[in-house]
């Protein structure tokens, strides 16, 4: 792969901003990062004039569904490097493709092709994994799934997905549904982040389920049920519990459209920023005209995209998003007033810890990935690096 070295740049390192800065890659890892007098570069190597810019560590997506008109569910070959390749012009250097709920052939079908994916060049962002959105949902709070394709987990098909455990880096599902706890501590003893989404549980339910490997919530305030009433008393329901409860983390569609900036506010101040990761929670209609579009497979939920919004024709809620992750990193510093090593903390470190691939994604220091964004003034890309190579300029 040779040599790249970054050079005088604003640079974010794990003990904070650096500049003049120099980072140095060979053969896909970061090999020196520091003030530009401290850093040798090598004979030969491409050097990137950053002329001052952001250079952060590269975007980790853990959810996000497709984009420029594909979805992780379709069986195109182009559709997957098609995705990649436009969300690496949002910075994202590493990515959970994610599904959503289908039958149950179709379901693992994806999961398969999403595995043989992953460590695949794309020519964009890297699929480091599967994200499993579905169908194991209460079929009132499916959301934008389809309620034909949304089911209490059985024995079967959780063995047959269980079989794909070591690609299977997380799985959103509903605590409170039948065998929902067993299936939760399945997953969590493979390995895989188990998350509580599209769920009305309980506070008692949800503590039930963080006690048995349940560590992370799906698209905060979204699908997500709050307080319970029985007659004069109320009880906390997954909202409250989830900004509560310390055990768990949780991600934020930061797109200043699915959440408010102040209760965008109210969870990193509850949470803590190191427990919020962002997410573009993106589907196919990311980076197209407006139009119709349907979430998750081609048979899936016909949504609308009107004006950067996707919604449900009902009207009864919003269909995933059309962002990437600088856009939320932008959405978290202009309108929610995070400084910027914070918010670039919550789409690269964060969600990569949320994972486990902290060791190796997320961060900027020696014998890391080389992955590497580089952001112009206003939060654009203007290179993305993967595995030291340039995969995006603007």
């Amino acid at each position: 792969m040779g040599s790249l070295a970054i050079t005088n740049a604003k640079l974010l390192t794990p003990e904070g901003f650096v500049q003049p800065g120099t980072l140095v890659t060979e053969d896909g890892k970061i090999t020196a990062v520091g003030q530009h007098n401290a850093v040798t570069v090598p004979d030969g190597a491409q050097i990137i004039d950053a002329a001052g810019k952001v250079v952060a560590p590269g975007f980790v997506d853990i959810h996000t569904h497709g984009a420029a008109g594909y979805d992780f569910c379709d069986e195109e070959p182009e559709a997957f490097d098609t995705i990649c390749q436009y969300q690496a012009g949002g910075g994202t250097t590493a990515l959970l493709g994610t599904t959503s709920s289908m039958p149950a052939d179709r379901l693992k079908a994806a999961v398969v092709r999403i595995a043989d994916a992953v460590g695949r060049d794309t020519g964009g962002s890297a699929i480091i994994g599967v994200h499993v959105e579905g169908p194991f949902f209460v079929v009132d709070w499916r959301g934008c799934h389809l309620p034909e394709f949304v089911r209490p987990p059985s024995e079967a098909e959780v063995d047959g997905l269980l079989e794909y455990a070591e690609v299977i880096e997380n799985i959103t599902m509903s605590p409170e549904i039948e065998n929902g706890l067993r299936t939760a501590e399945h997953f969590a003893q493979a390995g895989a982040t188990v998350s509580c989404g599209h769920s009305d549980a309980t506070s008692a339910q949800l503590l039930e389920a963080i006690g048995r490997g349940m560590g992370h919530s799906t698209h905060m305030y979204c699908a997500m049920g709050t307080i319970h009433r029985d007659g004069p008393n109320r009880f906390p329901g997954v909202v409250e519990t989830v900004l509560a409860c310390d055990d768990i983390t949780t991600e934020l569609i930061a797109d200043g459209i699915h959440v408010p900036p102040l209760m965008m506010a109210l969870t990193v101040r509850a949470k803590g920023p190191d427990r919020v990761c962002l997410v573009s929670d993106s589907m196919r209609g990311a980076g197209m005209p407006d139009g119709d579009y349907t979430f998750g497979p081609r048979d899936g939920k016909m949504c609308f995209v009107r004006d950067g919004i996707s919604i449900m024709p009902e009207n009864t809620g919003f269909a995933s998003s059309v962002i990437r992750l600088n856009d939320a990193v932008r959405v978290m510093v202009q309108q929610v007033g995070l400084d910027l090593e914070t918010a670039l903390g919550m789409a690269s470190a964060v969600p990569a810890r949320i994972i486990g691939w902290d060791d190796r994604k997320g961060s900027l220091a020696a014998g890391m990935d080389a992955d590497v964004v580089i952001l112009d003034d206003d939060l654009a890309a203007w290179r993305t690096i993967v595995a030291g190579q340039v995969v995006y300029t603007a």
